[in-house]
Order: C-alpha cells, then sequence, then structure tokens
C-alpha cells in the first residue's frame, strides 16, 4: 500500500514545531526575569502595578466611570420628586384675587367664562401690558349652617389681610354681613363712575356684560375693602384692584 509523502511532510512540519514550542517552554522556564521572557515571546503583555487613585477628584472620576448609570438614573430620579413636590406645595400666584362670598355656589365654567372676562378687560396693566392672572376665591355662606359659617367667616376674614384680596363680589346678604362687622371697612367707590348701578360703596353687576354668565340669581355687588386696611407695601397692588374696578363699571355701557 503506498504512502502519500504529503502525509509525511505533514507530520514532520508538526513534530518540528512541536519541537520548537518545547524549546520555547523552556527558555521561558529558564529566564530569569521579565526582559528574557519577553525575548522568548516578544508580544507576552506586561502588568505594570496596580496603584489606587491618588486624589479626590481620581478617586471622582474613577467612581463615577464604574457607576455612572446608576448615579444618572438616581439624579433624574431625584429631580423627578423634587419638581413633584414643588408643583404640589406651591400653588399658582395670581397677579390679582376677588372673593366671591354668596350663598349660591357656581359652575366652575360660570366662574371660568367671568374671569376671562376679567382679564380681557385688564389688558395693558401688568407692567409688560400683558392681561392680569386672576382668580376667584369662593367663600360660601348659608343662614341655616351656623357650624360651617363659622369656617366660611374665618376663610373671608383671612382675606383681608393678603395681598390680592380686595375686590369682594356679595349678594345682598353677604354685603349686609360685611357691613355688619366692626373692623371690617369698605371703600367709597362713588368716584369710579356715573353708571346708576353705583352706590357709594358697592356696584351692582347684573346689568353688566362681563358678569353675564352669574347675573341670573339675584343681585349681586362689587365692593372694595378701604385702603386704611391695606399695609403699605400693598397699595400699589390695592390700587391695581381699584383700577380694574373701574374699567368694569366702564364696561357696563360700552
Amino acid at each position: 500500500m503506498a504512502v502519500d509523502n504529503k502525509d509525511f511532510e505533514e507530520l514532520n512540519r508538526r513534530k518540528n514545531e512541536w519541537v520548537e514550542l518545547r524549546q520555547k517552554h523552556q527558555q521561558l522556564v529558564n529566564a530569569a526575569n521579565q526582559e528574557e521572557r519577553n525575548q522568548v515571546i516578544p508580544n507576552t503583555p506586561q502588568e505594570g502595578p496596580h496603584t489606587q487613585p491618588a486624589t479626590t477628584g481620581e478617586r471622582v472620576s474613577n467612581f463615577f466611570y464604574h457607576y455612572k448609570v446608576p448615579v444618572i438614573l438616581v439624579t433624574i430620579g431625584v429631580l423627578f420628586v423634587a419638581l413633584c413636590l414643588y408643583l404640589l406645595l406651591s400653588p399658582e400666584r395670581y397677579d390679582m384675587e376677588i372673593v366671591l362670598y354668596t350663598s349660591t355656589t357656581y359652575d366652575p365654567e360660570e366662574i371660568t367664562e367671568v374671569t376671562q372676562e376679567l382679564e380681557t378687560v385688564s389688558q395693558g396693566m401688568k407692567e409688560d401690558g400683558g392681561c392680569l392672572n386672576i382668580n376667584f376665591n369662593e367663600i360660601n355662606s348659608d343662614a341655616g349652617q351656623t357650624d360651617i359659617n363659622a369656617g366660611y367667616q374665618t376663610r373671608l376674614n383671612m382675606t383681608f389681610y393678603l395681598d390680592s384680596s380686595f375686590l369682594y363680589l356679595c349678594s345682598q346678604e353677604t354685603y349686609d354681613s360685611l357691613c355688619g362687622i366692626s373692623d371690617i371697612a369698605l371703600a367709597d367707590l362713588s368716584s369710579l363712575g356715573t353708571s346708576e348701578n353705583l352706590e357709594q360703596n358697592r356696584y351692582r353687576i347684573n346689568e353688566n356684560p362681563l358678569f353675564a354668565s352669574i347675573s341670573g340669581d339675584g343681585d349681586l355687588y362689587l365692593v372694595a375693602c378701604d385702603a386704611s386696611m391695606v399695609d403699605q407695601g400693598n397699595l400699589e397692588a390695592y390700587q391695581q384692584s381699584i383700577n380694574l374696578l373701574q374699567r368694569i363699571i366702564a364696561a357696563e355701557g360700552a
């Protein structure tokens, strides 16, 4: 049976490779230092000494390199929670607040319509020439619920000491109630216009188109607290409320 010469050549090649590897291995074992080992196997990687970060900056950089994904996720989570708490605990700040003090509960859409009408009338009253941001603070009154009224009365009294509550929209009953409180003084409005609905310290809004959405349930009156009840630092905001009231009265005949 004939033997292919190629098989013998392959066997001899593998034998020579094995002998060469054995020789290199023996040289590597006998080598005294890393430099001699590199001469036997030049591509042998050298492992340098392991050192700890020396400075604070290096430690921070090393920490962020290994934990940057968790740090970024935690930071985003903290910022999101902080934003939610800010929105929850910081109510919107209004330029002006009108206290709606009646025994009637109005539909929010009706109040929104009145608010939009008044904000339109206030065009140009802000320093930037824009409209005022107005809010209605609704406080109810019911002669048949004494305990509840005590809470409403407390809320009402607090509004006289806020720096944005100077105008009050009242029914006849609640107007009489305000006039009966000894430490509350209402402003004289007689100089703000010539409307027949304007009396000394109140303005009847039922014929004013700005209040069309809520003026069908009995007489309603706009009143203002007197300047003597306003802190010196709030006089500018108070005068802005009086200016708005003058524009409201003027809108009746527009």
